[in-house]
């Protein structure tokens, strides 16, 4: 694990989410630059998580566009969940 995943990690253990969602922002964080979760995206990630779409899981754990951002992640999820 690098730094940044460390450090993520202990912030993401706050949160409540289930593991297979710490292990994909673990993944998806980093990439994006974003090592220091503030409020705003601490309740995006919780959201994302509790929507639970594999759509979702899929891009967060797997994509490498550095444009896809927690704001698109949680729109997703959110349109996929009331279809």
């Amino acid at each position: 694990m690098t730094k940044e995943q460390i450090f993520l990690n202990l912030q993401l253990k706050e949160l409540i989410i289930d593991d297979k969602w710490k292990l994909a922002f673990l993944n998806f964080l980093p990439f994006r630059r974003m090592i220091i979760l503030y409020p705003l995206q601490k309740r995006q990630i919780e959201n994302i998580s509790k929507l639970n779409s594999n759509e979702v899981y899929k891009l967060a754990h797997d994509i490498q566009d550095p444009s896809i951002t927690l704001a698109d992640l949680e729109k997703l999820a959110i349109e996929l969940h009331l279809a």
